[in-house]
């Protein structure tokens, strides 16, 4: 049998049904094989061998055997097993991490075994989690049989629970860089839950857990000296450009590779590509070879050899981009020559802008000129003649050659990839399009859009809005070192609902990065999600703030930047074949900062039931279209609060509306979706996407029932909403919709839900918090049944402990009238009162019950709102104390003053029998009772 050394064969020593049941992987090239006869269920001499082919031998990979139909939960159930090591019932690479599928089985055993390459020589510790029993065993060389228990799990950890037991932990292990080791995982499942996972923190601080399969070799990997399956080939470069050779192994463990030129070490020439150059008229007929070593043993590649052409390729003009108000960077299609290019004189910008000087940069394809001030927002020209490229018998650009740019205020620039963009949205706002795994690790890949500063800054940003591509992705700030991608750095980041803003920082080149956040984290703040970043010499710090005025501490790091820094917006999709866009506002230096904790009452987003991560987390059900809008505004809005995306192709809404959402449709953990009655309406109305739609049905204004079912059926998610207080009243009429505010009472208690912060409320967005001194301004007691000389009133209270100007708020009892606004100069005092009666306010209040609303001046937000029922003639309802959350009929009407008690009734239902367990409505009773020590007649 023949063939490639990517195949493998499985052997065994006993007869099985299923081949994948093996004993041992052996790779192809390990050993000849004889040609075989085999008769299923008949022996050849003393044993059966059965030949199948198998995955590839995949480097970046482990392999995983399991175990079914084993009892118990412990590892010697495993261990015991006649079945084990020998005849698993199937394996599999695991590619990813080192890490086995969670929740997929019961009674079963496991093994996750291979080899373990560090990247690095330092010491290692290793976490393993698993349910039930765990065990981790770690060779001293990739001997299996030297291999001794590390770390364990006694009982059972949740999935990737690191810190359960302490046993989970291993003690620090010196290990040597590129050396592989045997490591071997095993875990015993019972019932219930099951999981598997292996992580380790790396020397330097590089926490990876679990362990990426980088660096992961598979049980059954074969280790040889170097056996070259590519040699280098001749090749032939043009003078100036970089001429590449390329020798490849067969080998999956570590090899390394060092090139030479003509029998000399080549300095930079390590690793299987040499990129060698530029390349000059010199290094025509020079041989390239390559010698390769492993831990085995050595080997040298043929020799190539390099042909070089004369250059006869004239630079081109490529582009150009300004840095700042007075430079411009122009790149050319090759390095051009010192003398010609510093030549201000063959430089022209339009505009009658003046090129006082021009610089080749250290990369010599590039030139800065500076130039008399630029204006943000102007196209210009920049014009070249007279530049001359470095070869032998230079060439000269093509006179007046021009490129043309428009001046912006930052340069967006991919660090670490390529193909972002950057799109000016006015004075201090950017839309900042890119890619990336993000900045995290030893080295970074983000977008960014940066300026350069000297000195000490602090400046700031509003992210009004950011794509989410994966709940981590990130958002903010940032502040660099170099534009390299192990660059020392620090960056005020915002991410998903679910992670919030945070701080995060490099302190030395390729060091690990360190996040911090305040205690109980930073929360995301929809599109009122405002960053800061200030430097202080050494030291850089973090802030978030909820209206760019209070700021709140996310971390700070003490970094030696340098001077000057790169400074801008930074960002990353955390997935690097996924492009992310970030709208900032409002960048800017930071003015007049407060410190402090804005307080807030809101819980973050979460699920609301164990069924999904899925919530409704916004309801439009009674909007209130501006003047001239006839379209229906309705919505409804889902946030995944779950851990991964959720695919909701075929999942429906069904009671007061039905909808079914396209085949594929996916929601990425941490972001929103909107299912609309007419999308094009709502767009064109609150300038944001419409989302998905148009749904059938409507919203009852009176309430209804919504639910979520999956493709299957099943009951999911649910809410029954209700105009009817102690649901909120703004959210009937008044143009506010109904946000989920506190997701942990459950969608179906009004407790749950709040009104919007804005009229409108937020399609499509996490409701904003809205901080302002108004919003400890309520209704407080209000008389609405009356006979002269008595007046209705209303009275307002301030339970703040400072002044507050209500100058030109509304009081109402139409949302789309403004019966009554409130005189200029009108200030209510800390924990003060104020009251209007029907006097001053033109309006009497009904005696059979309405709304009364407090708007705010200018009309965006409904402050307070009650809902009454008809009251009795004489008798105020308020809260007490004063601001207390429940209205309730008080003592005697106290206008202008503290409120009086609850008034107290003689005659109270005290029971109610509404569902005897004869089911006869005979047994159904109420119970009175009289809680005075007089006599009261019932009678009438």
């Amino acid at each position: 049998m023949a063939a490639g050394p990517d195949f493998a064969l499985f052997e065994s020593t006993k007869f099985m049904e299923t081949p994948a049941r093996n004993q041992r992987l052996i790779p192809l090239w390990e050993r000849m094989f004889p040609t075989l006869r085999v008769s299923r269920g008949r022996t050849i001499g003393t044993a059966l061998l059965i030949l199948a082919l198998a995955a590839p031998i995949r480097a970046g990979s482990i392999l995983r055997e399991v175990f079914e139909g084993i009892s118990g939960n412990a590892i010697s159930d495993l261990t015991s097993s006649p079945d084990y090591p020998n005849n698993p019932s199937f394996t599999e690479l695991v590619t990813d991490f080192f890490e086995a599928p969670t929740d997929v089985l019961e009674q079963y055993g496991q093994r996750l075994h291979g080899y373990i390459v560090p990247p690095v020589t330092g010491n290692y510790t290793f976490w393993i989690a698993s349910d039930d029993n765990g065990s981790l065993l770690l060779s001293t060389d990739e001997t299996p049989a030297k291999a001794r228990q590390i770390a364990q799990v006694p009982e059972w950890t949740s999935s990737r629970q690191w810190d359960k037991y302490p046993q989970q932990q291993s003690a620090p292990i010196n290990l040597q860089a590129n050396k592989p080791y045997y490591i071997s995982a095993l875990m015993k499942e019972g019932g219930g839950g099951d999981n598997l996972a292996v992580g380790w923190l790396r020397p330097g601080g590089v926490d990876e857990r679990p362990i990426p399969a980088t660096y992961l070799l598979p049980w059954g990997t074969a280790f040889t000296p170097p056996a070259i399956s590519q040699q280098p080939t001749n090749t032939t470069a043009i003078e100036g450009q970089l001429a590449t050779f390329v020798v490849k192994v067969t080998n999956v463990d570590p090899v390394s590779v060092q090139w030479r030129r003509n029998g000399a070490d080549i300095p930079s020439g390590i690793g299987f590509v040499l990129n060698y150059g530029p390349v000059t008229l010199a290094d025509e007929g020079a041989n390239f070879g390559a010698v390769l070593t492993n831990r085995i043993g050595s080997t040298n590649s043929t020799l190539a050899t390099l042909h070089v052409l004369p250059d006869t390729t004239k630079p081109v003009l490529v582009s150009a981009v300004n840095l700042g108000a007075d430079r411009i960077q122009v790149v050319f299609s090759e390095p051009v020559e010192a003398a010609s290019a510093n030549l201000g004189s063959n430089y022209s910008v339009s505009g009658g802008i003046g090129v006082t000087s021009a610089t080749v940069d250290t990369d010599p394809r590039i030139v800065v000129l500076t130039v008399n001030p630029l204006t943000f927002a102007q196209n210009y020209t920049v014009t070249v003649r007279g530049i001359r490229d470095r070869a032998h018998t230079p060439n000269t650009v093509i006179p007046e050659s021009a490129t043309s740019f428009l001046a912006l205020e930052l340069v967006s620039q991919g660090i670490g990839l390529s193909g972002g963009s950057i799109t000016r949205l006015g004075s201090g706002g950017f839309q900042v399009t890119g890619a990336g795994s993000g900045a995290n690790g030893a080295s970074d890949e983000v977008q960014f859009a940066w300026e350069q500063r000297t000195g000490n800054f602090d400046v700031r940003v509003r992210v009004d809005n950011v794509g989410v591509t994966d709940p981590y992705v990130q958002a903010g700030l940032m502040a660099r070192a170099t534009l390299d991608t192990n660059s020392p750095f620090a960056a005020a980041f915002t991410s998903s609902a679910q992670v919030g803003s945070y701080f995060l920082s490099r302190n030395t080149p390729g060091g690990a990065t360190v996040m911090a956040s305040p205690r109980g984290g930073f929360p995301f703040n929809g599109r009122q999600t405002w960053l800061r970043l200030q430097r202080s010499s050494n030291t850089l710090t973090g802030y978030g703030s909820l209206d760019g005025a209070t700021w709140t501490s996310l971390g700070s790091a003490s970094i030696a930047l340098g001077s000057p820094v790169y400074v801008g917006l930074a960002v990353s999709s955390r997935d690097t074949g996924t492009t992310t866009s970030a709208r900032f506002l409002e960048y800017a230096p930071t003015v007049n900062p407060a410190l402090g904790n804005i307080p807030v009452d809101r819980e973050p987003l979460g699920p609301t039931t164990r069924r999904t991560g899925l919530v409704f987390s916004e309801i439009m059900y009674h909007p209130n279209p501006p003047l001239g809008v006839t379209n229906n505004l309705e919505f409804v809005e889902l946030y995944n609060a779950g851990p991964v995306f959720e695919d909701l192709g075929g999942w429906e809404l069904r009671g007061a509306i039905q909808f079914t959402f396209p085949p594929g449709y996916k929601i990425e953990a941490g972001a929103f979706v909107l299912v609309s009655a007419d999308p094009a309406a709502l767009q064109a109305t609150y300038k944001v996407a419409g989302g998905l739609g148009p749904f059938t049905g409507s919203l009852n204004n009176s309430g209804e029932r919504i639910a979520l079912h999956d493709p299957f059926g099943a009951l999911k998610l649910e809410v029954e909403y209700s105009p009817k207080p102690p649901w909120p009243v703004a959210a009937d009429g008044s143009g506010h919709s109904l946000v989920l505010a506190r997701p942990s009472f459950g969608s179906d208690d009004p407790r749950a839900w709040a009104a919007s912060e804005l009229i409108g409320g937020s399609p499509g967005f996490q409701d904003a918090i809205q901080p302002s001194p108004l919003r400890g301004v309520v209704i407080n007691e209000f008389l609405a049944h009356t006979d002269d000389p008595q007046l209705d009133f209303i009275e307002l209270f301030n339970s703040n402990r400072t002044p507050v100007a209500l100058d030109g708020c509304v009081l109402t009892d139409d949302p789309t009238t403004n019966r009554f606004r409130i005189p200029v100069g009108t200030t209510l005092d800390g924990r003060g009162h104020v009251s209007f009666d029907q006097n001053e306010l033109g309006f009497r209040l009904s005696s059979q019950g309405e709304t009364i609303y407090l708007l705010s001046a200018d009309g965006t937000r409904v402050l307070d709102a009650l809902r009454f029922e008809a009251q009795e003639n004489g008798v105020s309802s308020g809260r007490t104390p004063d601001g207390a959350p429940t209205v309730r009929r008080l003592v005697q009407p106290t206008p202008g003053a503290a409120n009086t008690p609850w008034r107290q009734e003689d005659i109270v239902i005290n029971e109610i029998m509404f569902n005897p367990i004869s089911g006869e409505d005979d047994d159904e009773y109420v119970e009175l009772l009289n809680r005075s020590a007089n006599t009261v007649n019932l009678a009438g």
